[in-house]
């Protein structure tokens, strides 16, 4: 790498001045001008610090990926943990920050960036988060309970068996897959999507999931994490105990972080679960794929009904009411988000916040549980 800019080169304090006024896209513009085979390190920093500090962190987090392989030296690699860290903080990911940090403290035991004081920043954000967590899922079991309980002269009444699958699959029953007119809503167990649609539909599974055919929708079902909450949920509660069953040893370190980062939200969540635990978030999200897959005639109405049916079973399994699946519904939706957005706690709580009004609008609350 030569001609690259000097550690010690006037352009440095120029953009020092600039830092110390916050006119971070002055600094983004002035790197700019310089032709990228000359950027150092150390000025290739500077941009993605510019980058973080004017928000725009999908822009830093693209340079961060350029400019790993450049970062040989101790100090080098803890800064390159550290500004990873820092987007993930600033984007309310305060578990994935906490263990980038931790990264970037192990390159550089002597912690010349004070990585200490960013992880126990992240730890209180944590705690407060996961504070908030209990609040919001007290509230949720609380007003669910509230709306399913059965008042003095209230007459709850019972569905036929497909329409009491159809609820049971209520969140996907009310999604509306853009490009298409309607959701599936509840009034036709076999209802199909207009032809003039089907192909949207088929395109949206194949781009958003990768589901083209009955295999692939399988695969979805019965491997994807974030649709098997019931058994993530087993497997942390099993850790959280000292009695895994699984094998510890076959475990990564990004797998032990996920560990350790879901047993912390489970201790907050644990004891307003019902007995099926996050299982209702599996049911009513696979429900929801078969009845889209075979609504645009990716699988035939006998693949369809043994899906449907089986979920079904599930559900009567795990649950003796429609106030034990709502309380599973919205908390394994949060469940779901924490999986999904990098185990994000506010995420979490944002989405339970999202679902618990939708769960509650339809006549749900107002049924008889179906044996």
């Amino acid at each position: 790498m030569e001609n690259l800019i000097p550690d010690n080169d006037l352009i440095y304090d120029n953009l020092d001045k600039l830092y110390d006024s916050d006119k971070f896209d002055e600094i983004i513009a002035e790197i700019a001008k310089i032709p990228r085979k000359q950027w150092s390190t150390k000025l290739w920093f500077r941009l993605i610090g510019a980058y973080s500090s004017s928000g725009k962190f999908a822009e830093a987090t693209q340079e961060l990926q350029g400019i790993f392989p450049r970062c040989q030296t101790r100090e080098d690699k803890a800064r390159y943990w550290y500004q990873l860290g820092y987007v993930c903080f600033k984007t309310d990911h305060e578990f994935a920050a906490k263990h980038l940090y931790e990264k970037g403290l192990a390159a550089d035991p002597e912690d010349t960036l004070g990585l200490k004081d960013e992880i126990q920043e992240c730890n209180e954000y944590i705690s407060e988060d996961l504070l908030k967590l209990a609040e919001i899922s007290f509230r949720a079991t609380e007003t669910i309970k509230k709306h399913c309980g059965s008042e003095k002269g209230k007459v709850k009444y019972r569905v036929s068996d497909e329409e009491f699958t159809l609820r049971l699959g209520y969140l996907s029953a009310i999604r509306h897959i853009p490009g298409t007119q309607y959701g599936l809503g509840f009034d036709n167990y076999l209802k199909k999507f207009p032809e003039n649609e089907k192909p949207i539909v088929r395109e949206f599974l194949k781009r958003n999931f990768r589901i083209t055919n009955a295999k692939t929708l399988a695969d979805i079902c019965n491997k994807t994490m974030s649709y098997n909450l019931a058994k993530v949920l087993q497997d942390v509660c099993s850790y959280i105990v000292g009695n895994p069953d699984f094998d510890i040893s076959a475990i990564n370190e990004s797998g032990k972080e996920f560990l350790n980062d879901a047993a912390e939200y489970f201790k907050y969540e644990l004891k307003f679960l019902p007995e099926g635990g996050v299982a209702a978030w599996d049911i009513c999200e696979k429900i929801g794929f078969a009845r889209n897959c075979f609504a645009c005639d990716l699988i035939t109405e006998e693949e369809y009904r043994a899906i449907m049916n089986e979920q079904t079973e599930y559900a009567k399994k795990f649950f003796s009411s429609f106030e034990e699946y709502l309380t599973s519904l919205v908390l394994g939706a949060g469940m779901f988000m924490f999986v999904e957005d990098n185990r994000s706690v506010r995420s979490a709580i944002e989405f339970i916040d999202r679902v618990m009004p939708l769960v509650l609008e339809g006549d749900v609350p107002d049924l008889l549980w179906n044996k």
